[in-house]
């Protein structure tokens, strides 16, 4: 299966857990979420290392609750995110 490099992908979902990662070697903050979307289907995401939105996250305030993200695959196949915002979008 073939899986286009960061094409960005942006979807709805419920996260259902996080686990703090070890910091990346600049000292910043790294997340693993799981997360269940529509279909009931469940998918681990990764922060990259070094994003500075990272900051804004309260990853326990999250859990349970709807977000939207964007997202993009590695051509190993990892998901890993690029943004995300508590749902519904304030503006």
């Amino acid at each position: 299966m073939h899986i286009p490099v960061k094409s960005a992908r942006a979807g709805m979902r419920v996260v259902q857990s996080f686990k703090r990662l070890n910091s990346s070697c600049n000292g910043n903050p790294r997340f693993a979420f799981t997360f269940v979307n529509s279909d009931g289907d469940k998918e681990t995401m990764k922060t990259q290392s070094d994003s500075g939105w990272v900051y804004a996250l309260t990853p326990e305030a999250l859990v349970g609750n709807p977000v939207a993200i964007t997202f993009h695959y590695t051509k190993t196949g990892r998901s890993v995110i690029d943004s995300m915002a508590e749902w519904p979008l304030t503006p």
